[in-house]
Order: structure tokens, then sequence, then C-alpha cells
């Protein structure tokens, strides 16, 4: 059995009154995280009985935001950034052949399971200002890999081997300009959202027996990813 479970939120914002030649607000999640779990198991025996079970949990946001006022002197830009990126994997596995019965039965099982949440948020206020700026840029990004793996082998005058490897995953970027936002701005004014992600969910069985064998290896991968600018 392995578990893990990652959280991490990371902020940046204004919510007071700035003056400066130019602002950068970036929150970035910590950058190209791997986070796995991994099992393996096997048995051998009159009756053999194994199970693998990987299990990883991830929850991670990354958000910018100004409230306040900003108040460029000389024309420079501002920038609100927020960015996450990780990489996850499960993998439940068997080690050699799995449950090998050498009589009766052999029972081999293996979940992999990640069930992840990313969120990368870059926002201005409602409530904000932002006066002789250049250009005001708004971003937001996010780029996840997600794999579950599980494979399991059983064996026996009676063998039975099921696995599954399942992905859940919601993959949010938001980059948004309040209604309420008052601006006056020289240059452009941006905003971009862009998600970058992949979900794979695989499941292999092997069962061998007489008379009866028994092998299911399903992979399902639930993914709900978006991206969202405003204006």
């Amino acid at each position: 059995v392995a578990l893990t479970l990652a959280t991490a939120t990371t902020t940046a914002s204004i919510a007071g009154a700035v003056t400066a030649a130019s602002v950068a607000v970036a929150a970035t999640a910590p950058a190209a995280s791997v986070i796995g779990a991994a099992a393996t198991s096997g048995a051998a025996g009159e009756v053999s009985i194994a199970g693998s079970f990987a299990l990883a949990i991830v929850q991670r946001d990354a958000l910018a935001t100004i409230t306040g006022s900003v108040t460029i002197v000389g024309g420079g830009d501002v920038g609100i950034a927020a960015a996450t990126e990780s990489a996850v994997a499960a993998t439940a596995l068997a080690a050699g052949a799995g449950a090998v019965g050498t009589g009766a039965v052999g029972v081999g099982a293996a979940l992999a399971l990640v069930i992840i949440q990313e969120r990368a948020i870059a926002s201005l206020a409602d409530t904000a200002t932002v006066t002789g700026a250049g250009d005001l840029v708004v971003t937001a990004a996010t780029t996840t890999a997600t794999t579950a793996t599980a494979r399991m082998g059983a064996a026996g005058d009676v063998g039975v081997s099921p696995s599954a490897g399942v992905v859940l995953s919601t993959i949010t970027a938001v980059s948004r300009i309040g209604a309420g936002a008052l601006l006056h701005l020289a240059g452009d004014l941006v905003a971009t959202a862009t998600t970058t992600a992949a979900a794979t969910a695989e499941g292999g069985a092997e069962a061998t027996g007489s008379p009866a064998a028994v092998g299911v290896g399903p992979g399902l991968a639930n993914a709900d990813h978006s991206a969202r600018g405003t204006p």
C-alpha cells in the first residue's frame, strides 16, 4: 500500500496602495513538481492472495491578485501571473507473477488511483485601480501530466486477477479583469489563460487456471480541464 497526499497554496497579492515604476505580481506553485505513489505485491502458496494499492491525492493552487490601487510613474507595465506545473503518477504492480497458487486458488488485485485538482488564477479585482501604466498583462497557466497504472497476475486451479487504473483530474486556469476595476492605460490590456494537461489511466490483468480463470484490467480517466480569460 502506498499513499501520497500533496497540498500547496502559493499566493501573491497587492491589497493596499502602491506607487512604482512598474509592478509584477507573480504566484508560481513549486515548479516542475514530481509526485508519486508506488506499490507492489506478490504471493505464492496453496492459496495465494496479493494486493497492490497506490493512491495519490494532489491539491495545489497558485493565486495572484491585485485588490488595491497601483500608480505607475513613467509609463511602466503591470503584470499579474499565476502558474502551476506538475507530473503525478500512481503505480500498483505485481511482484513477479503476482499471486501464484500452487494448489487451489490464486487471487491478485491492483488499484492505482490519482485524484488531482490544480488551479492557477490571476486576477484584477472589481475594487482595484491601475493608473499611469503602459500595458496591463494578466496571465494564468497550468501544465500537468497525470498517470495511473495497475497490473496484476494470478494463477492456480482458479485464478482471479482484477486491476484498475483510475485518474480523476480537475485542472483550471483563469485570468480575470474585474468588471468594476478602474483602469487608465497608455498601452494594451491583455488577459490570457492556458491549460496543458494530460490524464492517462491503464489497467492490465493476467490470469491462468484450470478449470477457471478471470482477468479484468480497465483504465478510467475523468478529466475536467479548462482555461478562461476575461475580458
